[in-house]
């Protein structure tokens, strides 16, 4: 069936021809580098940014916390029920007096 003039002959068109893979590859690298290039620069940054993340504090200045903090420095936590009901207070103990300006502040 398969006879050594066509096996030589197939051989032959071969050897001419550029091998196809390398011309595409050649072709895809050219094409793709600005992409590429981006998808790099994203990588980069976004690994950079998780990495970072490990250094973010937990907890936010005035966030409530369920358990005790140990730490080497003072600090003070205000709660917001203490204080509006201090400014409830003050209100309540304020005269409920108006009094009308001497000078008018038109002229």
């Amino acid at each position: 069936m398969w006879t050594a003039k066509s096996r030589s002959r197939r051989a032959e068109i071969r050897k001419n021809r550029p091998e196809p893979s390398l011309m595409g590859w050649c072709r895809v690298c050219e094409e793709s580098r600005g992409p590429l290039a981006v998808a790099i620069v994203f990588f980069v940054c976004t690994t950079a940014i998780l990495m970072w993340r490990q250094e973010v504090i937990t907890y936010r200045p005035g966030q409530w916390i369920p358990n005790d903090i140990v730490a080497r420095v003072p600090f003070a936590y205000s709660d917001p029920n203490v204080l509006f009901d201090m400014k409830k207070n003050a209100r309540d103990h304020e005269p409920l007096v108006y009094r009308a300006p001497e000078e008018d502040p038109c002229s």
